[in-house]
């Protein structure tokens, strides 16, 4: 009602203040303030919990007018809030963004990766609200987990630390007004003292009460504390005092001058240590060319296309993970510097981050290992992008055992399994430097996330002139042939290629189909394929469980088509450790591999 300025009649109004929940499960006392200001109807709140509703014990920015951003798993929501103040220093607003946190929820260690990112790029124009009412699920914070100093820690990441009674309304109504004359360009964090419980004879300081509920006679007791004989407030009681009021403030805050808001001038990088020489081999940005050929990695295509859409993108920003050299997202950084975020190495920071900026209106690209962001972040590409449906693109590169002797925690073997089970999620795996292009083009005008499946960008050119009509979710017939049918994609595409020219050599008629999209599926090509060449083998560099065998297998067995069929891949296991050449040797994954691997199984059907 009083500090955050705010249009309920305009709820996506981009210079809104956002009000980010750590601590989601308090949502139950926002949705009713929500309906006092007019985000919608109170009757709506009736339906609370039930089936359909848009109101559960946890905020959901898609269903909820109001709710700036899903909340359930704690931890993710402050480093969520500070891309939202990236992206709107990045697009010169000066919003400000709250992120309400609980005391307990700071034993999270995301928190402090979140902590470093924003007192290091200095978002002036976040402010966290640490709840500090002492107490957990388990009991009081110091015996379960204990936190302090926690002033320090945040100090000590860069932050601007204000310590408050919380339960002294008239100190709080003065503190957030001094938010307006606040000109420290470091992040602020508020640390209000609380009661858990506080006004409440029965619940002072109670654990029973941390997650009780409210009913019959102890609902009666606690409304004659609170409010004795007087009626509750009705809604609507204050909301034409606060849109007064907001006007009036909203009037004030916006005739600063724009020397004095520090949110919006301040770079985006600010502590930049001396690093080593770029590789030699980074081009000149004036040279650069969107065109593909063989002698480009599919890590130089994804920078380079980056950097030349994004002028013609004011939305597409990059942010990685230590990794930018690696993925070659340094060639959009050197083009783009002020809308390119390092967050050092911290994957799960990173992939919040960039869900935070996507809310507030720009399309990240994430760059990072995928055995990191596929098994690391998988919490938090299913929460914070694939749940919000939001359009940040992951980049996940140095897939299946393209690490080679780096070993069996950087071979990312089950990220398909992962990745494809969850809704919203698009999960695309190019086969080379045309189909990269390809798809991020397409994926400027496509909805929700994508997980972009990346190898070590060494793959061989197979589309030399181009992809044929491409789109997400429609399979490539690369090959046509009558007798049997290789599904395969990405990092494999290559190897198979070459090995059905053999297999073509021998007398052997196959079809190759480039199932680029593990999700969505192009069911209609795989039973096309089953009814038409009566054979199917996949092939992979991933395990065979959950990855595309299994996906093809599921559409033949809920179609009722009985026919010979085999997943090829890593079989079950944890890869070992090698030279990737020799490891593709040594699981058949070669062309040579993989024709014996086909010549074996049609002797054996």
């Amino acid at each position: 009602y009083h500090t955050l300025r705010i249009r309920p009649d305009a709820p996506q109004w981009e210079n809104r203040d956002r009000l980010v929940l750590g601590k989601g499960h308090v949502a139950v006392g926002q949705y009713p303030l929500l309906a006092d200001l007019g985000y919608f109807e109170p009757s709506l709140l009736d339906t609370y919990t039930r089936v359909g509703s848009a109101f559960g014990d946890h905020p959901d920015m898609k269903l909820i007018h109001g709710a700036d951003f899903s909340s359930g798993s704690l931890g993710h929501n402050l480093s969520v809030s500070a891309g939202m103040a990236l992206a709107g220093r990045m697009d010169g607003l000066d919003y400000r963004v709250f992120c309400l946190l609980g005391d307990g929820e700071m034993n999270e260690g995301q928190n402090y990766e979140a902590m470093m990112a924003a007192g290091n790029f200095q978002l002036s124009n976040l402010i966290a609200i640490v709840d500090r009412n002492q107490m957990s699920l388990d009991g009081f914070t110091e015996e379960v987990m204990p936190i302090e100093p926690l002033a320090d820690k945040f100090r000590a990441f860069n932050w601007e630390v204000w310590e408050i009674d919380g339960h002294d309304l008239g100190a709080l109504v003065d503190t957030f007004d001094a938010l307006d004359q606040r000109t420290d360009p470091r992040p602020l964090c508020i640390i209000a003292h609380t009661r858990k419980g506080y006004g409440l004879s029965f619940m002072d300081l109670s654990r029973e009460w941390h997650l009780g509920l409210l009913l019959g006679e102890d609902y009666d007791r606690a409304m004659a504390e609170l409010v004795g004989d007087e009626p509750a407030p009705a809604y609507g009681s204050y909301s034409e005092w606060a849109r007064e009021h907001r006007a009036e403030r909203s009037t004030i805050a916006r005739a600063k001058p724009a020397t004095e808001r520090s949110s919006v001038t301040a770079p985006v990088s600010i502590v930049t240590p001396p690093t080593a020489a770029p590789p030699t081999e980074l081009h000149d940005k004036r040279s650069w060319s969107l065109t593909t050929s063989a002698s480009q990695t599919t890590e130089a295509v994804s920078g380079r296309v980056l950097a030349g859409l994004a002028g013609q993108h004011p939305e597409i920003v990059g942010l990685t993970a230590d990794l930018k050299y690696s993925n070659r997202l340094s060639d959009f950084a050197e083009e783009w510097p002020e809308r390119f975020v390092n967050v050092g190495i911290a994957e799960q920071n990173m992939v919040s981050l960039a869900a935070g900026m996507a809310a507030a209106g720009k399309m990240p690209f994430v760059g990072t290992f995928a055995a990191f962001v596929a098994l690391l972040c998988a919490e938090h590409i299913r929460t914070d992008l694939a749940y919000n449906n939001l359009p940040v693109r992951i980049l996940a590169h140095h897939a299946g055992i393209t690490m080679g002797y780096y070993g069996t925690n950087h071979h990312a073997l089950e990220d398909l399994s992962i990745t494809r089970t969850m809704a919203n999620l698009t999960v695309f795996c190019p086969a080379d430097a045309p189909s990269i292009r390809a798809g991020i083009e397409a994926s400027l005008d496509w909805p929700g996330p994508i997980y972009f499946r990346l190898g070590r960008g060494r793959e061989p050119v197979v589309y030399h002139d181009g992809l044929p009509d491409f789109a997400f979710g429609k399979a490539i017939t690369y090959r046509d042939g009558s007798d049997l049918t290789v599904i395969t994609n990405g990092l494999t595409m290559a190897a198979v290629v070459a090995a059905v020219e053999t297999l073509a050599g021998e007398g052997l008629d196959c079809r190759l189909i480039d199932l680029h999209t593990v999700r969505p599926l192009d069911r209609d090509a795989i039973v096309r394929a089953a009814r038409e060449t009566g054979r199917i083998i996949t092939v992979e560099e991933h395990n065979i469980t959950g990855g595309i065998g299994s996906a093809v297998a599921e559409v033949l067995a809920e179609e009722g088509i009985a026919i010979p069929f085999k997943r090829h891949g890593i079989y079950d296991e944890f890869a070992v450790i090698g030279p990737p050449a020799a490891l593709y040797a040594h699981y058949r994954l070669d062309a040579p591999g993989i024709a014996e691997v086909v010549r074996e199984w049609l002797a054996i059907i």
